[in-house]
C-alpha cells in the first residue's frame, strides 16, 4: 500500500528524486515553477513520479524561459481543483484561456504588471476574462483579484490611467458577481521616483463601481 503525505510548497530547485521513493506519493498543496515547466508536466505525468499535483490548490507561475504553451499545458493538467493561481509578468500572448482550466479559482495574482505615461495593462486584463463574457448565466467562481503593478516615471500624469476605467465598467458586469474584492499592489519602478500618495486617489477615481460597493483597496508598497 503506497505511503501518501502532504507537502505545503515545492520550489523548483527542491525537486529530487530516487527509485527508492517510488512507492510515496506525496501530493502537493503548492507549487512554484519558473522554468523548465514543459519538464516538469511530463514528470508529473510519469507513473513512477512521487509526486501528485492533480489536487493542487495554489500555483505559481513565473516567466523565465517559458513559452505560453508550456503554461496553458501545465494549467490545463492540475486546474481543475486549483484555488489560487499566480500569474507573474503576464505578456499580451498569454492573455486568452488560463481560465478556462480552472473552474474552482477562488483567488488570482496578476504580478509584477508594468505602468507608464505610454503603456498600460488594461488590455491584457481585458483579454485575460474575454472568453467569459457574454456568456448566458455563467459566473467565474473567482472572489478576490490581487494586483501588482509596476509604476515608471511620472505617476501623477493623468494620461497614464485614464484607460483603467476600463477595468471598473468589467468587473462590474454579471459574470463577476462573485467577486469579492480587487486589490492593487502599486511599486516605483526600479530607478524611478517614489510613488506620491494622490495615486492611489488617482486610481480610486478610476474605479467608483468598486469603490461604491467596498470592494477596492489600493496600497503603495516598497518592494
Amino acid at each position: 500500500m503506497c505511503e501518501r503525505s502532504k507537502v505545503t510548497r515545492l520550489w523548483y530547485p527542491q525537486v529530487r528524486y530516487s527509485r527508492s521513493q517510488s512507492s510515496i506519493i506525496i501530493e502537493l498543496h503548492e507549487l512554484k515553477l519558473e522554468r523548465h515547466i514543459r519538464e516538469f508536466r511530463a514528470w508529473f505525468q510519469w507513473d513512477l513520479c512521487p509526486f501528485e499535483v492533480r489536487n493542487l490548490q495554489v500555483l505559481h507561475l513565473g516567466v523565465r524561459g517559458s513559452a505560453f504553451a508550456e503554461k496553458i499545458g501545465l494549467v490545463q493538467y492540475v486546474g481543475k481543483n486549483l484555488k489560487e493561481l499566480h500569474l507573474i509578468k503576464l505578456l499580451s500572448v498569454d492573455s486568452n484561456n488560463f481560465l478556462e482550466y480552472t473552474p474552482n479559482l477562488r483567488i488570482l495574482h496578476l504580478d509584477n504588471l508594468y505602468q507608464s505615461v505610454s503603456w498600460t495593462p488594461v488590455s491584457m486584463i481585458q483579454a485575460l476574462f474575454w472568453s467569459f463574457l457574454n456568456q448566458q448565466g455563467r459566473h467565474l467562481s473567482l472572489q478576490r483579484l490581487i494586483m501588482s503593478i509596476r509604476i515608471h516615471v511620472d505617476a501623477l500624469k493623468k494620461a497614464g490611467w485614464e484607460q483603467w476605467s476600463a477595468i471598473d465598467g468589467l468587473l462590474q458586469k454579471p459574470e463577476f458577481a462573485l467577486l469579492e474584492t480587487v486589490d492593487f499592489k502599486l511599486k516605483a519602478h526600479l530607478g524611478s521616483p517614489k510613488i506620491p500618495d494622490g495615486v492611489r486617489q488617482l486610481l480610486r477615481g478610476k474605479l467608483p463601481f468598486l469603490e461604491t460597493l467596498g470592494r477596492l483597496t489600493v496600497q503603495i508598497v516598497d518592494k
